[in-house]
């Protein structure tokens, strides 16, 4: 063994430095070992096409000095981006369940902990796993035996000592290939993470799992993170110790999904909400470093059948609320056979066109139909009509309007009122105990062509008896008059004749 490899701690290294000439790729292309560093030193980057490859398989202590052997050092370069892939996934989540996903101030391997003047103070150890820094279910005293998780502080110890703790390290700069014609079971007490570099070397353009502290998610930070971007333990939901909490995101991606056979959907728990778009769209969003603009929303369906039902009679919703707010809206049904509608309410329905202050300009209603029929049954209406104008205009074969009230008011206020009636016949029927008409104005009649009128009782009858019966009594009067001026001449004749015998005449 080689000092140069050599590591405290026993060990066992199957070595074959320098087994071939790389044939494929690109060339490697010299870069500065420090990015931000550009006087650093040079290294190869990229492919390692006519450079020496190299194996080896040690097994027991690792190597302390990995960079004095060049194939350790690039062992150990590999390793390392274990812990930056999944940047932007994992890590504990603070806000409340449903807030958009943010992935800032997530993911593992290191970040740098800044002051207020944005200089970095210290580097901080997210871990390996994304179980590290998750929110997770742990033990609750020395008996309880329910929990999920391991503490904190003990996920971090084991996950420190990745390169250190020693095992098993094997690595080669050529393929490697694993064929096995029966069953494999592999078993791993710990975690699992398995990252895939895509033939680049940059750990944010890599994929790949992790399946720590009993979940499984797809690592893509750079593209599609897939199966969830973080999971945390909710504890005391549902009346029971806790659940998982899931955040999935598909962001700078044009996803196609398609379902064919049957499918199903059950949802069920506390909340279902569903945002689209936003108040205040932008192409991008330089923060959350994705598209952030309002689509274009088109839905068809076609199907044998479709029913829809909200609530029940048995489990009534208490409160839905619908609001649409738009530039423009249409709405075309058409229909082939019958269109049934019904409302019920056992309280108030209040519906509302324009506001008094937003009045709708114009208004267009037009309704063609063979027959229609309409029933309203209530105890109390009130209806008013506030416009500056109105036109109402009805042709029909034939029109019938019938007016069932205990009591019935009309009145109308207006500048000007006309009305026109032409018809072959119209017809009129009062029946009422009390009529009054009451007429404030100047009234013009004009009548063109003959009128006739009847009346019952005969109101000219019953006028010419009352006439006859006054004649009747005023030639009695007169006969009684006559009868006192003939008494009156007789006694004024028998005080005549009285008077000429007493003077002697």
């Amino acid at each position: 063994m080689a000092d140069e490899v050599s590591a405290a701690g026993k060990y066992l290294l199957i070595s074959v430095p320098d087994f071939a000439t790389d044939p494929v790729g690109q060339p490697a292309s010299m870069v500065p070992e420090d990015p931000a560093d550009k006087e650093s030193e040079l290294i190869p980057a990229g492919d390692r096409r006519g450079q020496t490859m190299s194996s080896f398989l040690r097994l027991g202590a690792f190597h302390e000095q990995p960079e004095k052997d060049p194939a350790a050092k690039r062992a150990n370069e590999l390793a390392r981006v274990a812990l930056a892939v999944s940047a932007s996934q994992g890590g504990p989540f603070t806000l409340p369940d449903g807030t958009e996903v943010v992935t800032s101030n997530a993911g593992v391997g290191t970040y740098e902990v800044t002051d207020d003047d944005g200089n970095v103070v210290s580097t901080e150890d997210r871990g390996v796993f994304l179980d590290d820094q998750r929110v997770g279910d742990p033990p609750r005293g020395p008996d309880d035996r329910d929990n999920q998780s391991r503490h904190k502080a003990d996920r971090m110890e084991q996950s420190k000592a990745l390169l250190t703790r020693g095992g098993w390290w094997d690595h080669t700069d050529g393929n490697r290939i694993t064929t096995t014609y029966g069953d494999k079971v592999e078993v791993i007490r710990g975690n699992y993470k398995m990252v895939v570099m895509s033939r680049q070397d940059d750990p944010e353009g890599a994929g790949g799992w992790d399946l720590s502290g009993g979940h499984v998610q797809d690592l893509g930070p750079a593209s599609m993170p897939g199966a969830s971007v973080r999971v945390e333990f909710r504890p005391g939901m549902f009346g029971q110790r806790g659940t998982w909490h899931l955040e999935n995101t598909t962001n700078n991606f044009n996803q196609t999904s398609d379902y064919a056979g049957d499918f199903y959907e059950h949802w069920y728990g506390n909340h279902k909400e569903c945002v689209v778009g936003s108040e205040n769209p932008v192409e991008w969003h330089e923060t959350l470093e994705k598209p952030y603009g309002n689509p274009a929303i088109v839905e068809r369906t076609w199907a044998s059948k479709i029913e829809s039902y909200t609530g029940s009679s048995a489990k009534r919703v208490p409160s839905i609320t619908e609001e649409t707010y738009a530039d423009t809206t249409s709405s075309l049904t058409d229909v082939a056979g019958n269109i049934s509608e019904s409302t019920y309410c056992d309280a108030i329905i209040t519906s509302k066109t324009g506001k008094i202050d937003r009045p709708v300009p114009a208004m267009h209603e037009e309704t063609y139909a063979v027959a229609s029929n309409s029933i309203t049954n209530i105890v109390t209406s009130n209806a008013m009509t506030n416009v500056g104008a109105q036109m109402e205009t009805t042709i029909a074969g034939a029109l019938g309007s019938v007016t069932v009230v205990g009591a019935q008011a009309d009145i109308t206020i207006a500048g000007a009122q006309e009305e026109l009636l032409i018809s072959a016949h119209h017809g009129s029927l009062e029946l009422s105990l009390h009529n009054t008409d009451i007429f404030l104005g100047t009234k013009l009649t004009f009548q063109i062509g003959p009128e006739w009128e009847y009346k019952y009782p005969d109101t000219k009858t019953l006028k010419l008896k009352g006439l006859t019966t006054a004649l009747d009594n005023l030639v009695t009067t007169v006969k009684t008059v006559h009868a006192a001026i003939k008494l009156t001449h007789m006694a004024l004749t028998h005080q005549y004749i009285g008077a000429a015998i007493f003077f002697g005449m």
